[in-house]
């Protein structure tokens, strides 16, 4: 891994605005999320088979990748910019935070993702489609 320049910013004066990061805030919130509940959804009975399987994990595992380089890009190039510019007017903990979570989140999706078996039998009656229970 090659090391990021952080490139000369001036800080945040008195009086410039405070960043907003409302909206880092809801990206993560839904990353979190989402990655729970497909996590949750890899981990129990598959209900496709055959072209379908194949793309959803070659959908998710490049979902894990970007979400991987979304998570390393803010540590390594946009807090530390974020520091520099806004100094004591923002409190990165909550992203921090996020990060902590995120690593073994990833890591449980991609066990799920490796695990994830079609199930046979009634549950899987069409070729490649997906189950359509009642209810649903």
């Amino acid at each position: 891994m090659s090391t990021v320049q952080i490139p000369a910013v001036a800080p945040r004066r008195t009086g410039e605005p405070e960043p907003d990061l409302t909206s880092m805030y809801v990206i993560h919130r839904a990353m979190l999320g989402d990655l729970r509940r497909l996590t949750a959804l890899l981990s129990g009975p598959v209900v496709i088979r055959g072209e379908r399987l194949t793309a959803m994990r070659r959908y998710t595992a490049s979902l894990l990748l970007e979400i991987h380089h979304h998570h390393v890009n803010e540590d390594e190039l946009l807090w530390p910019l974020i520091e520099r510019t806004a100094g004591q007017a923002v409190d990165l903990s909550p992203f921090t935070d996020d990060h902590e979570t995120l690593a073994p989140l990833l890591e449980a999706c991609r066990r799920a993702l490796r695990g994830a078996r079609p199930v046979a039998g009634e549950h899987a009656r069409t070729t490649g489609g997906a189950h359509r229970g009642g209810g649903e």
